[in-house]
């Protein structure tokens, strides 16, 4: 298991609501398409002026020969579509909206960005032209600084190099995001790479790279360059983040965590959000303030092994496919070999925690005729059946009453009482004392353990590597 310290959980909700700041263009792939998407290269070339940027945005490799529309940000002074040797298309209108592509399958666009001149940092996320109908594949950019040559630029993208010549500084950044949220800071910042996933970018050196052992079992995940500053606001944007110089590493860890994990399920509703917040709290072996978290971690620990917890948690991380609460119950099916569906049964947040229970895989038999609407469960050790199924496919008549904690069985002269919430039964009329309750109420279904079944109805239980077989006793 992972060995973190622990310290108390802050709300997650609170600390890193609009964490998701990023695309996974791993699982945006697996998306469905509209079927006229192309995918197309990019690339951008930035040069700074002293109170602009001046942007060309070129998508290579388009095959249609349609136009194709396209969004400009909303801060943008002036633009105009570029030919393949850099002079400009024909006459352009300011309002015009779409573009198509020269015979070589090409579109170019520049364009000027405002920038304050006396900023001390900025943050740019929506700083891209936006193509319809577009999957950009790959995003190189190259920056040309000549007039804030002492600062840092950081994007949401790998840095691949930088030099600083007589006149320029020149940088390059190279990734996968269609469109990487770009920052500017006017210190000189240390740069600390974890792993080439993760860059940390601060005013302080610092060895980080113990704490981030469970971001590195994460399967895929995308680049994220983490900001350490006072300069800006926290915040976020696409593959960047930005946070406080007093901020612990290990909050660093869950927020990076928490978005990360929340980018592995599909289209996640809000009251299900709590499953993204347990596997943080598990793999960082912390304490929740989400409830239901902290039960269903007590769940799991106590009805997994350690071997099967870690088997789990390993499992999650490393999946490439995106996940629900379906499938979450079947990385646990694959790692305990038993049938669950303990996280899809558990989904809402607000709703009480059912149990981790397993289902029999084998064939339930009673009186040699199989029931197809039988089931066995397994709950830690216990092996349960349902009580009101099983004895009707018996031969008892069970009657459950209104209060849903009362049944009542009848079979020839024989008469039986039963309660939910008590270690008592009454057997023709005549009360008895249980030193356990043999009833439990699991998901408002009763089952009743397989030692009360024999003991008190006198069945026989068999079994062989198909089929678990029910009769009454013949002693």
């Amino acid at each position: 298991m992972w060995k973190i310290p622990f310290t108390f959980f802050i709300i997650l909700s609170a600390v890193i609501s609009g964490l998701l700041f990023w695309q996974w263009d791993a699982y945006s792939k697996e998306l469905e398409q509209p079927a006229d998407m192309e995918n197309a290269n990019q690339r951008i070339s930035i040069q700074t002026e002293t109170d602009i940027l001046v942007i060309t945005q070129k998508l290579s490799g388009l095959r249609g020969k349609k136009e194709i529309h396209f969004v400009l940000p909303s801060e943008v002074i002036s633009w105009k579509c570029l030919l393949e040797d850099g002079s400009e298309c024909g006459r352009q209108e300011e309002s015009e909206t779409s573009l198509k592509p020269d015979s070589k399958g090409n579109i170019q666009i520049q364009f000027t960005l405002p920038i304050k001149v006396n900023e001390k940092a900025f943050l740019f996320n929506q700083w891209l032209a936006s193509f319809s109908n577009v999957q950009v594949t790959e995003t190189k950019v190259e920056l040309i600084d000549s007039t804030k040559r002492n600062g840092t630029w950081v994007m949401g993208i790998p840095l691949k190099g930088n030099k600083k010549l007589d006149l320029i500084d020149y940088y390059v950044f190279e990734g996968q995001l269609a469109n990487p949220s770009l920052y500017w800071q006017a210190d000189s910042l240390l740069q600390e790479e974890v792993d080439r996933k993760l860059m940390i970018y601060s005013e302080e050196e610092g060895n980080l790279h113990p704490i981030f052992n469970s971001l590195q079992q994460i399967s895929n995940r995308p680049h994220v360059s983490v900001i350490i500053t006072n300069e800006l606001q926290e915040g976020n944007g696409n593959g960047i983040m930005i946070t406080r110089p007093n901020i612990k590493p290990e909050m660093i860890e869950k927020k990076l965590l928490y978005s990360l994990l929340k980018l592995k399920f599909e289209n996640l509703p809000m009251e299900q959000s709590w499953l993204v917040d347990l596997h943080v709290s598990l793999l960082l072996n912390m304490e929740s303030q989400i409830s239901k978290s902290n039960q269903a971690i007590q769940e799991l620990k106590s009805k997994l092994t350690e071997k099967e917890l870690e088997s789990y948690l390993q499992t999650f991380l490393s999946e490439e496919t995106l996940y629900t609460p379906p499938y979450l119950d079947e990385v646990l099916a694959g790692v305990t070999g038993k049938q669950t569906s303990f996280f899809d049964e558990n989904k809402n947040e607000d709703t009480k925690l059912i149990p981790l229970y397993f289902l029999e895989k084998r064939n339930i038999s009673v009186k040699g005729k199989v029931q197809k609407n039988l089931h066995i469960i397994y709950m830690g050790d216990q092996k349960l059946f349902p009580f009101e199924e099983t004895l009707s496919s018996l031969g008892f008549q069970v009657k459950v009453l209104s209060d849903h904690e009362t049944l009542l069985l009848t079979k020839g002269l024989n008469s039986y009482r039963f309660y939910v919430n008590q270690n008592i039964f009454i057997y023709n009329e005549e009360d008895y004392g249980l030193l356990e309750n043999p009833l439990t109420m699991i998901n408002d279904t009763i089952y009743i353990d397989y030692q009360w079944l024999t003991s008190l109805f006198n069945i026989q239980i068999d079994e062989d590597e198909n089929t678990v077989y029910l009769k009454e006793s013949t002693h």
